[in-house]
């Protein structure tokens, strides 16, 4: 059995049975849901945050892993014509347009859309073991490596 939860006017839970809020839930689960993150299924969700950049190739890739993610509700037989548009909002974040049998849905994604900086590696310390000899005022080096 499906069902959603929805806040009500007062911000109280509640739940419901209606298909356009099960259609819903469906969709935001598998657009935002990570795919192999989810322990019930593996290949549930999408692939939006493998999407780096934003150039256009990108935005196709998206559009791409958005539909790939929505394909489940066909083969089960929740819908018959499923389409997503992706089009970028700024700042890293996707307007994301799903027709689902006519139904439309827009939501909002913001993964890895981002260029990432990795920073770089700092060098290893450097250890030095060194003998000092009071008596003669002199200081030797015993040792020197990396920790």
């Amino acid at each position: 059995m499906d069902f959603a939860i929805n806040l009500n006017d007062n911000g109280q839970p509640q739940i419901s049975l209606e298909t356009a809020d099960m259609l819903l839930n469906a969709v935001l689960l598998s657009l935002h849901i990570r795919r192999g993150s989810w322990f019930l299924n593996p290949n549930f969700g999408s692939r939006l945050h493998e999407v780096r950049t934003l150039p256009d190739s990108e935005i196709a890739l998206a559009q791409e892993y958005a539909t790939e993610s929505l394909q489940w509700l066909r083969q089960i037989k929740r819908a018959r014509d499923i389409d997503a548009e992706v089009t970028p909002a700024g700042d890293g974040w996707l307007d994301i347009e799903v027709v689902i049998d006519g139904a439309i849905i827009n939501t909002k994604h913001k993964g890895s859309l981002t260029p990432v900086i990795i920073p770089p590696i700092p060098p290893p310390p450097i250890f030095t073991f060194k003998y000092i000899d009071e008596a003669l005022g002199m200081e030797r080096k015993i040792s020197e490596g990396i920790i």
